[in-house]
């Protein structure tokens, strides 16, 4: 059975995975994290190749992208204003998404091929992915629902390993 794609973002998304791959993270574990953040890649960060939602960086010099974002403060469900990130290309994104999880996500890159464990690295220690409460659990919950769809896992190994 061929999956069939849910949009161009996703197919870009599937189409660069190798590269997490290729440095030892589950593809699928990054799929479902870019699932989550990028509300099934129709997001308007999708489509400038931001998949996870990564706020700009004091260093970065590439394009940016400027809209508003949910942050949970305090218990509280908060609107504000914030700089993503918008990437060259998918494979740009990649790259710097790997890097970033080597660097500040230690707890995550360690078990960066073990996708529940990973989700857990993202929101413990002095970094936090997402200041939601139910972060990882949500990754989780996505991650055995997404796991369940056989022509896509396929698909994601046949571009991975291909």
């Amino acid at each position: 059975m061929e999956y069939q794609y849910f949009n161009d973002n996703e197919k870009r998304f599937i189409n660069a995975l190798y590269i997490p791959y290729k440095q030892g993270f589950n593809p699928m574990g990054v799929y479902t994290q870019g699932y989550l953040e990028s509300g099934a890649f129709s997001s308007a960060l999708a489509k400038e190749n931001n998949f996870w939602g990564i706020k700009k960086p004091k260093n970065w010099k590439g394009g940016v992208y400027r809209k508003q974002t949910i942050e949970m403060i305090d218990g509280k469900s908060i609107t504000i204003e914030a700089d993503f990130i918008a990437f060259a290309s998918e494979y740009q994104a990649m790259t710097f998404y790997c890097n970033l999880i080597k660097k500040l996500y230690p707890c995550a890159y360690e078990k960066r091929n073990e996708p529940v464990l990973f989700f857990r690295g993202l929101i413990s220690g002095g970094n936090k992915w997402s200041t939601s409460p139910t972060y990882d659990k949500d990754l989780e919950k996505l991650y055995n629902r997404l796991m369940t769809k056989t022509a896509l896992v396929e698909e994601i190994e046949r571009k991975c390993e291909g």
